[in-house]
């Protein structure tokens, strides 16, 4: 099979990359129905938006991560279903203007007559609202995972509050087996104990109970946890859209991220990931071999 020159192919993958801009939306060319890309999200980093089923576009972005909040992924971003006026017991369900929402409700009388506080952006439970707990206004920092029970802000079960830091304790390096106490540098903190990190020996990182590559692990990618999503690969630490048909069309192979030559490619030498080292430098017909 005839294969194109790098050159060649660069520019291919360009061409079909621009095909789609920074917003998520297609240009006059379209998109492939049911095609999966990443999008800005309002209220959180990021979301995933899907090609409508004919190709004319992308739909909303739907965010990603907010079930971590205790709330639900709508395409106006992060909500509670529960007290959100514009999505209120399901996504774009809104109440009318001035109408408050309780308990996924749209409400018809004023909010003492349901036993709710009247706050200006509607009727809230002001004893588990993490926006207005205990009185309105009052937000619990979502950067410390705190939530609202009884009109107070507190560290979900599990979690430690360590001076208003909600943390994990079995795995928290500054903050290991109890608050404040601190792992030394090159240990990590596993089962409430601080430990060498043997992960960090092999340039790993430590995740749970495994070491991990941050920089090409889809389940890992960048951070512990931070999963990529069903048409994307982990590159350099970060999710990007992935085609492994776009390497079949050229007669490559998909390997994580890059379409390869494994039949002269010494980084992935008949197969992705197999390198070619001394005394076998060179990728001749998909196997290593000596040089000249």
């Amino acid at each position: 099979m005839r294969r194109q020159p790098i050159a060649s192919r660069t520019a291919g993958l360009l061409v079909l990359l621009l095909g789609l801009d920074g917003c998520g939306t297609a240009d006059d060319r379209g998109c492939p129905p049911g095609l999966q890309i990443r999008c800005d999200c309002p209220g959180r980093p990021q979301g995933t938006t899907a090609c409508l089923a004919d190709g004319s576009g992308f739909g909303a972005c739907v965010c990603d991560g907010c079930e971590a909040l205790g709330l639900l992924p709508c395409p106006s971003g992060c909500a509670d279903l529960q007290v959100d006026s514009a999505n209120c017991g399901a996504c774009g369900r809104a109440c009318s203007p001035g109408v408050p929402c309780t308990s996924g409700e749209c409400l018809a009388q004023g909010c003492t007559d349901y036993g709710l506080a009247q706050c200006p952006e509607g009727c809230v439970d002001l004893a588990r609202d993490s926006r207005n707990c205990g009185q309105c206004g009052r937000a619990c920092d979502p950067t410390t995972q705190q939530v609202c029970e009884d009109g107070r802000c507190l560290c979900p079960a599990g979690l430690a509050d360590c001076s208003g830091t909600c943390a994990d304790t079995r795995h928290d390096r500054q903050h290991c087996g109890e608050c404040g106490r601190a792992c030394a540098e090159g240990e990590v903190c596993a089962d409430s104990a601080c430990t060498a990190d043997h992960c960090a020996l092999q340039g790993l990182a430590l995740c749970g109970e495994e070491c991990v590559n941050l920089a090409n692990d889809p389940l890992h990618c960048g951070q512990c946890d931070l999963a990529c999503g069903d048409v994307e690969v982990c590159r350099a630490s970060g999710c990007e859209v992935y085609y492994p048909s776009w390497c079949d069309m050229w007669g490559y192979l998909a390997c994580p991220g890059e379409c390869v030559d494994p039949w002269g490619d010494p980084e992935n030498c008949g197969g992705c990931g197999i390198v070619c080292s001394e005394p076998t430098p060179l990728c001749h017909s998909g196997s290593c071999q000596a040089g000249p």
